[in-house]
């Protein structure tokens, strides 16, 4: 006779399974305690102010960034080839929004300093500095949704933010790279056009992988804890992309037929939507990040790296304690 698992046991009794050591081991009971709470959370921590912040600094840290790419790209290719990718990906946000960025990265390209000129290291370190001031913004937001106070000291933060920004650096050089290398190479091995029309077309959910990809490693490396394992972090992470996919065509949508932010902003409008695009975006990552957490809170497994440890030992607070710890020991003598 088949034997049921405990987990399955648990989905199809309607029943909690505590110890799930993975997201998809959840019952359907715990999906709803965990959708209670996030919906709790996202009072609790001011997400809205929270996701206004971060777009404020993603705002003068786009710039940066993009100098610092485009800098790092011209030791490779023409920055001008990157210009006219970087202009095709941007198609999934509001027109205005997208020329704001269209027109800074052709002043970028256009300058002859911008690439391979004198002193490029020094500028391009000096970019990077510039933008990691978005990637802390987003680091301390998540020490916000993990309840955790900020304990890496000045040297291991600034690290920490560098080495995520550059990884947004070459997340996008990447990305660039698959929509100008993939059509050369299918031109180059003669495929046939119903294969190469295929081959495109995949090409964009590539690039929606790349950016749950980069969601996931913000989760698992921005909050000051131990590090969550990957599953742990993925389901936000997909959630998180599909939540911005829609509401940039959303919101596009909004732009485009109902905005007057022309006639409110005037020249300013552009940069207007971009600070909007950019909250929807940071709202988004938060409240991926807040399913992330209250799924590691769901469970008593041990959901960070290493070997498995007991509560209290995992140094992650989301980890650490599971709902019913949350709720403080009734007084006897109140209870009377």
């Amino acid at each position: 006779m088949a034997t049921i698992s405990e987990p399955v046991r648990h989905r199809v009794e309607g029943k909690s399974y505590p110890e799930a050591k993975s997201p998809l081991k959840l019952a359907k009971k715990d999906w709803i305690e965990i959708a209670k709470r996030v919906w709790k959370e996202i009072d609790d921590d001011d997400i809205g102010m929270v996701a206004a912040a971060t777009a404020y600094y993603a705002l003068f840290a786009i710039f940066p960034l993009l100098i610092a790419t485009v800098s790092l790209y011209g030791y490779f290719s023409d920055p001008v080839e990157l210009e006219s990718q970087i202009n095709a990906i941007s198609r999934v946000i509001p027109s205005d929004a997208a020329k704001v960025i269209s027109d800074q990265l052709h002043a970028i390209v256009s300058n002859p300093n911008a690439a391979l000129g004198f002193g490029a290291v020094v500028s391009i370190a000096i970019a990077l500095w510039t933008a990691s001031s978005g990637t802390k913004s987003i680091m301390k937001a998540l020490n916000i949704v993990y309840d955790e106070p900020e304990k890496r000291g000045f040297i291991k933060l600034n690290l920490y933010s560098l080495g995520l920004t550059l990884g947004a650096v070459v997340a996008i050089m990447l990305a660039v790279g698959v929509i100008v290398v993939l059509p050369i190479v299918m031109d180059f091995i003669g495929i046939g056009s119903f294969a190469n029309d295929v081959l495109l077309v995949v090409r964009w959910p590539f690039l929606a992988a790349l950016f749950a990809f980069g969601i996931a490693v913000i989760n698992r490396f921005g909050p000051s804890r131990k590090s969550a394992k990957w599953r742990w972090v993925s389901v936000g992470a997909i959630l998180g992309t599909l939540m911005i996919l829609i509401a940039s065509a959303g919101f596009a949508f909004y732009v485009k037929k109902f905005g007057s932010y022309n006639a409110t902003y005037g020249s300013l409008s552009g940069v207007v939507i971009l600070l909007l695009w950019f909250y929807l975006v940071s709202y988004a990552v938060l409240l991926s990040a807040e399913v992330n957490a209250e799924m590691e809170h769901q469970t008593l497994a041990d959901s960070t790296v290493g070997p498995d440890k007991p509560m209290g030992q995992r140094g992650a607070l989301k980890a650490d304690s599971v709902p019913s710890m949350d709720v403080p020991p009734v007084d006897p003598a109140d209870a009377k």
